[in-house]
C-alpha cells in the first residue's frame, strides 16, 4: 500500500513539475515575464533570505533530533521537504514585501483565482487526513502532513499579497 501512495506522490510532483516548466516558458515568450532592474535585484536578495531560511530550518532540525534523541518526523525526507517549504515561504514573502514578487505584466487575480482554489483543496485535504488520524503516528508528522504545510504556506504567500496589494491600491 505505501509504495503505491510513493508511486502517487511521486506521479503528483512530476506532474506539478512539468505544469511550472510549461508555463513559465509561455509566460517567456509571451513577454509577461519583464522584471524592472529594481525587483531583479530585490529577487536575489529574496532569493538569499529564502536560502538561510532553508538553511536555519534543516539545522534546527538536525539539532533537534541530535540533542532529543529522535525526529520529529516519521521519514528524514518529510524534514526535508518542510525545510525546502520554509525556504520558498520565507522567499515568498520577501519578494512580496519588495515588490519582486510579480513581474511587470503578470496577472495578480489569476494567481488570487487558482490560490483560493489550491487552498481550498489543501484545506480539504488537510482536514480528511486530520480527522482520519493520517497527519502523525507514533507521536511523528508522516508524509501526509506536508499537505497541512503546503496549505499554511499558500494561505500565508495569498495573506501577504491581499495586504500588500491593498497597501498598493491605498497609496495610489
Amino acid at each position: 500500500m505505501k509504495n503505491w501512495y510513493n508511486i502517487g506522490m511521486g506521479v503528483g510532483l512530476l506532474v506539478g513539475l512539468g505544469v511550472l516548466v510549461v508555463n513559465s516558458k509561455r509566460k517567456k515568450k509571451s513577454g509577461e515575464c519583464e522584471w524592472d532592474e529594481r525587483q531583479i535585484a530585490a529577487r536575489g536578495e529574496c532569493f538569499m533570505i529564502g536560502f538561510w531560511a532553508l538553511v536555519l530550518a534543516s539545522t534546527f532540525l538536525a539539532l533537534y533530533a541530535f540533542f532529543v534523541g529522535k525526529s520529529l518526523f516519521e521519514t528524514s525526507e518529510t524534514g526535508n521537504i518542510i525545510a525546502v517549504l520554509i525556504g520558498i515561504g520565507a522567499f515568498a514573502v520577501a519578494a512580496i514585501i519588495k515588490d519582486a514578487y510579480f513581474s511587470l505584466k503578470e496577472n495578480k487575480r489569476q494567481f488570487f483565482v487558482m490560490g483560493t482554489i489550491l487552498s481550498i483543496m489543501m484545506g480539504l485535504g488537510t482536514i480528511r487526513f486530520a480527522t482520519e488520524g493520517l497527519l502523525v503516528a507514533d507521536g511523528k508528522l508522516c508524509d501526509r502532513s506536508l499537505i497541512a504545510f503546503v496549505f499554511v504556506l499558500w494561505v500565508i504567500i495569498m495573506i501577504t499579497q491581499a495586504i500588500h496589494s491593498k497597501r498598493e491600491v491605498d497609496e495610489e
